[in-house]
């Protein structure tokens, strides 16, 4: 790939904003602590790339990249939905609480 049309400055608050998009996802959606995220995108394989201006990698979005760090059952992971109590099924199934 050609080297972006973006200044030194740019690319790295352009690669900035989306290392923090991909933290607040990892931590508000799917459940990890910020420790966690922090250490999951700064050690990924993909972060490395993400570093090289000229893969355009910070041009996608959060999730794209997100995409090659996480596996697709961490969107959506198996829950059961049984009420502790009774054991019975609830009857809001798609809560993620």
């Amino acid at each position: 790939m050609t080297e972006p049309n973006v200044t030194p400055h740019e690319f790295k608050r352009l690669k900035e904003q989306l290392t923090a998009r991909m933290i607040q996802i990892l931590t508000e959606e799917l459940g990890y602590t910020i420790g966690e995220a922090i250490d999951r995108v700064y050690t990924s394989p993909i972060y490395e790339k993400l570093s090289a201006p000229n893969t355009g990698l910070f041009f996608q979005s959060p999730r794209y990249v997100l995409s090659y760090i996480i596996k697709p059952t961490d969107y959506f992971p198996t829950r059961d939905f049984r009420d502790e109590k009774d054991g019975c099924m609830k009857k809001n199934m798609t809560s993620f609480e």
